[in-house]
């Protein structure tokens, strides 16, 4: 699909929010083909640069920005919650989140207490499994 057909079809991939598609080296320092725009209904709260680096199982989140006039605490959780999603969907084990962009430290910090809480209820549930399935003398 070439620039302007998608410009076409989705209207809101344009330079009006900061952005438009279409590849720009990663030293121009200005998000390009790889940007991931967020949307909280219909309307674009925050953009993530990613990579899914395949070798490592890994979904890379380059850079997180926030949106001008949104609210960061509104942001994070649900943007957390769909970039694990999409974690899981492309099968990587984890996550990593680079300092670049408003967002960054604070979905960091979002993911990691995620990936914490998964860890601690699967502790649990196995720890209890074999507690019950190792008989007493």
């Amino acid at each position: 699909m070439g620039v302007p057909v998608a410009r076409k079809q989705f209207g809101w991939l344009t330079p009006s929010v900061g952005f438009d598609i279409g590849h720009r080296p990663e030293a121009k320092g200005r998000p390009g083909y790889y940007v991931c725009p967020f949307l909280l209904g219909d309307t674009l709260v925050a953009r993530c640069d990613l990579k899914a680096d395949r070798a490592r199982k890994i979904l890379m989140i380059r850079s997180a920005f926030l949106e001008p006039g949104q609210d960061a605490r509104r942001v994070v959780p649900d943007l957390a919650c769909e970039l694990r999603h999409m974690q899981a969907w492309l099968e990587l084990d984890t996550n990593e989140v680079s300092e670049r962009g408003d967002l960054a430290r604070m979905l960091q910090g979002s993911l990691r207490r995620a990936a914490d809480q998964l860890a601690t209820s699967w502790r649990k549930k196995h720890f209890r499994r074999e507690m019950f399935s190792v008989g007493l003398p």
